[in-house]
């Protein structure tokens, strides 16, 4: 049995974050068109995962948020905490042991992921 490995042009693509649309797999059977530029964040249900959008609707994908980041290809797309991820064009500002969106909503950020936050937005 062999298993597909794209191109590694392709893969170098799909990871420079520069795609505004993508698809992501919903469940076993669907892929999901979402753009990028719309997410405001990403939330753990359990097994599943919710990608919050701008406009307040949301769309559930059928797996962990650890494999829904992966299943984005995104090097703007951050872990802030064990439940959530934001895209970097969501992020307002950061105030001590919270992240608050464009949108308004805060988002706690966990412990074990504030010097990765630091890093990725100061440098």
């Amino acid at each position: 049995m062999t298993i597909y490995q794209p191109p590694s042009y392709l893969h170098d693509y799909l990871a420079s974050g520069r795609r505004k649309t993508i698809f992501v797999k919903k469940n076993a059977k669907t892929l999901q068109r979402i753009d990028f530029e719309s997410v405001s964040y990403l939330a753990a249900d359990g097994a599943y995962t919710d990608v919050h959008f701008r406009d307040g609707t949301r769309c559930t994908l059928d797996m962990g948020i650890c494999l829904a980041i992966k299943e984005f290809h995104r090097n703007d797309l951050l872990q802030i905490h064990r439940s959530f991820a934001v895209p970097f064009h969501a992020i307002q500002s950061v105030r001590c042991g919270e992240l608050v969106l464009i949108n308004g909503r805060e988002l706690p950020i966990g412990r074990v992921y504030r010097s990765g936050l630091q890093e990725a937005l100061v440098g």
